[in-house]
């Protein structure tokens, strides 16, 4: 019944971003934990990174949370919580992920340059 009068929603919004498949919010069911959250937005990225878990308490402080993911964390433990409704979840880049995109940063312009003048080369000829 108290479903029924919204003070207890079946469903919860819950923000899922980072390395996912399908980043953004979900609605997804209030018995879900972080894991779950994290397979319904198509589940991480290979090269992933720590797992932050942000949290706004009732007293307005904020509780966050950093560990490594793994899926076979129990249900409610500390690293695969019950989520409730506008929790944030970020999976982490990895060190090799930010070193690609770092590296990718730095060689995209000369890659441009280097196209351009291989195109305009090739039109002379």
């Amino acid at each position: 019944r108290s479903t029924q009068v919204k003070l207890s929603p079946k469903n919860i919004s819950v923000l899922v971003t980072g390395r996912v498949l399908l980043p953004g919010m979900k609605n997804i069911s209030r018995e879900y934990t972080l894991n779950e959250a994290i397979d319904y937005a198509g589940g991480t990225l290979i090269i992933k990174g720590p797992i932050h878990h942000l949290r706004t308490n009732d007293d307005s402080t904020i509780t966050k949370r950093k560990f490594r993911y793994n899926r076979n964390h129990k249900r409610g433990s500390y690293r695969n919580p019950y989520l409730k409704e506008g929790d944030i979840i970020v999976v982490g880049d990895s060190p090799l992920a930010q070193t690609g995109a770092t590296v990718t940063a730095f060689t995209s312009p000369i890659t441009g340059v280097l196209s351009t003048y291989a195109l305009i080369k090739a039109l002379r000829e």
